[in-house]
């Protein structure tokens, strides 16, 4: 549900509605502001900025606001693991691990010195390769005199993750960390004033292949996109193909709308805040607040012109708010936002259908009337699973999914494990802080079967690389499957009646499968011999109808895979791996991280 925005006084009684600090002016609700103002009790100004902070978070600030660096993007995500011929100590996450060669030095400004040097290097060969994000941590030793003698502690200190690209220069992302772990070491040694630094234990180096999950414009869009109708790319020299995009919707012009001029006078008309662009999806529920707009975004994946549902708008994806719908298209480095005008036209592409449908915004289903459509829409936004519907008064209700009577012949079961990777993310809730990333590491899948002949596996895997962990996963799953329906093929047996088996057939009145009565006259449900075709004698299992024996067998070569707390966790590591490999999936997504079939 979208939090309320409207301003009211510090006394207001509503304690969901919004106030304004009265040292910084900072938003937010009621309830939280005298927690808040606590906060600037030990706060400071930034000498280059005026922006009030922490204590303890002011050196990181001045170091980057010095430099003009963005302070959102120095964390640990939008990552992916690197490939490189370097050697690495270990793996966290998608982060290598590469460790320093340098000798201790009792003075710990030579050691930084040092340090700096032997990461210089390392950083060098990397960014060559691709753009990275990187940060030095170093394990010093320290000591404390006691009348028992020294008592030694361990303290591990880390510079700023940085993104480096191909023109930054490395010589300032160094200088930064060489002051900023300096600055550490400084505060932390004087909190204890008889600790002594006692040289250095280890030096490392942390990097990651950098993928920024933004939009910009300069971007050439797939030929099956430019052709559409119902989507306007406005290509801007500046980053600000998202501003146009929502200017474009909300103040249309007939002609030449493609042009970023058109759009250039009303760009105060949208409030972005403190959102940089280009604009990344995470800062996309900002912009709807400050505008009372409700945006979806969608990415179009390239390899095979499938839509994937990015963002759904926070007004519940169809909210009281302008709707405005984009479309996010990436290439390597390179993201561009284009608008999507007419969203059921859009989503033709999916379907041979060739009258007008209209498309779900939050599960993509397509309805051929736009009542259905009305009636689907509320149930799935609270992401219902299904609806209690009463029988009017005489009306027989009767159990129709026949084929779930007949036993699998096969089955999978499978679960991850993951290793939770330290992420520092900033949030957009003042409740809620980001602190770690679940990356898939191992699996386990196990089969079994009815065939005695079926070689039963149980598959584990492990890789520091999770991409690696989906790939394998996956490739296992589609290998195990074809197995399954190469030694179903080969048990398919012809069948094998008795004279009574015969007899009981010619004589049968009933439909065996779903009961009903069968009709001989029939010529299109006409009465067939059903039978088990997995046993090679005996197999007759009684008289069916056409349709009947037909959907029972056809069902059978479906193989059930089953995963504990598949909906809510599993399925979000490996959901988009997926639908590029298998095509069309049969899948609603309740929410971005939570699936049901």
């Amino acid at each position: 549900m979208k939090r309320r925005s409207n301003v009211t006084g510090v006394g207001g009684s509503n304690k969901h509605s919004r106030v304004q600090c009265p040292k910084c002016q900072k938003s937010m609700r009621s309830d939280h502001l005298n927690r808040h103002l606590k906060s600037h009790n030990s706060s400071k100004r930034c000498k280059y900025c005026d922006k009030l902070l922490r204590e303890d978070q002011l050196a990181k600030h001045e170091i980057l606001c010095k430099d003009g660096i963005d302070e959102a993007k120095c964390n640990r995500g939008e990552c992916a693991m690197i490939e490189t011929d370097l050697e690495y100590s270990s793996v966290s996450g998608t982060f290598r691990t590469f460790r320093l060669n340098v000798e201790s030095d009792p003075d710990y400004d030579k050691l930084l010195a040092k340090v700096i040097l032997a990461a210089k290097a390392i950083i060098m060969h990397l960014v060559k390769q691709c753009p990275i994000k990187a940060q030095v941590w170093l394990e010093l030793n320290f000591f404390e005199k006691t009348s028992f003698g020294k008592d030694r502690t361990i303290r591990i200190f880390r510079s700023i993750m940085e993104p480096i690209l191909e023109g930054t220069k490395v010589e300032s992302f160094l200088e930064r960390s060489k002051v900023y772990l300096k600055s550490q070491i400084e505060w932390w040694q004087g909190r204890g004033s008889a600790l002594q630094f006692d040289g250095l234990g280890k030096a490392f180096v942390d990097a990651s292949r950098y993928k920024p999950l933004c939009g910009g414009c300069q971007f050439e869009a797939p030929k099956i996109v430019k052709d559409m109708k119902s989507v306007l790319n406005i290509k801007a020299p500046d980053d600000k193909c998202f501003l146009y995009c929502l200017l474009a919707k909300m103040y249309p012009v007939k002609q030449n709308p493609y042009r970023p001029s058109k759009y250039s006078a009303k760009e105060a008309k949208i409030q972005m805040g403190d959102v940089a662009f280009p604009v990344k999806i995470a800062d996309i529920s900002k912009i709807e607040e400050l505008n009372n707009i409700s945006i979806s975004v969608f990415e179009w994946s390239k390899d095979d012109n499938y839509v994937i549902p990015l963002h759904h708008g926070s007004i519940n994806g169809t909210g009281t708010g302008t709707q405005i719908n984009l479309l996010y298209i990436r290439e390597n480095f390179i993201g561009h936002y284009l608008l999507i005008k007419d969203f059921n036209a859009f989503m033709r592409h999916r379907t041979k259908h060739h009258n007008s449908m209209h498309f779900c915004l939050r599960c993509l289903h397509g309805f051929t009337r736009e009542q259905h459509l009305t009636e689907h829409s509320p149930l799935c936004d609270q992401g219902v699973n299904q609806i209690t519907k009463m029988p009017h008064a005489g009306e027989v209700i009767e159990f129709k999914a026949l084929h779930k009577k007949d036993k699998k012949l096969f089955v999978i079961y499978f679960d991850f494990e993951c290793l939770t990777v330290p992420v520092d993310v900033e949030s957009k809730s003042q409740a809620t802080r980001k602190y770690q990333h679940h990356v898939p590491c191992s699996f386990c899948i196990v089969t079994k079967s009815e065939f005695d002949d079926y070689g039963e596996e149980e598959i584990v895997f492990s890789n520091g690389d999770p991409d690696e962990v989906i790939y394998q996963f996956l490739m296992h799953l589609f290998r195990i499957y074809q197995s399954m329906m190469d030694c179903y093929e080969k048990h398919q047996c012809s069948i094998d009646m008795t004279d009574k088996d015969e007899q009981n057939f010619l004589n049968a009145k009933y439909c065996h499968i779903c009961g009903k009565k069968l009709d001989w006259k029939s010529k299109n449900n006409y009465p067939v011999r059903d039978h088990d075709h997995s046993k090679k004698q005996n197999n007759f299992r009684g008289a069916a109808h056409l349709s009947c024996n037909i959907n029972y067998f056809n069902r059978t070569k479906k193989v059930p895979v089953i995963c504990h707390n598949l909906k809510s966790y599993d399925m979000n590591l490996f959901i988009l791996d997926l639908i590029k490999s298998s095509g069309k999936l049969d899948i609603i997504a309740e929410k971005r991280k939570k699936y049901r079939r």
